[in-house]
């Protein structure tokens, strides 16, 4: 959260959440949300 406000890209609170689950049990985070493009390594799939 910290570093997307630094790159002055600041998303939801919620949003930071559910990156943090999907990170941390290696899933792919299937999302219309573009907030999520924000974080490099996270694994997303665009629907």
């Amino acid at each position: 959260m910290a570093q997307l406000h630094k790159k002055g890209k600041p998303i939801p609170t919620n949003d930071v959440w559910i990156a943090a689950v999907a990170q941390q049990y290696d899933y792919i985070l299937i999302t219309v949300d573009k907030h999520f493009d924000e974080i490099g390594e996270l694994a997303v799939n665009k629907w």
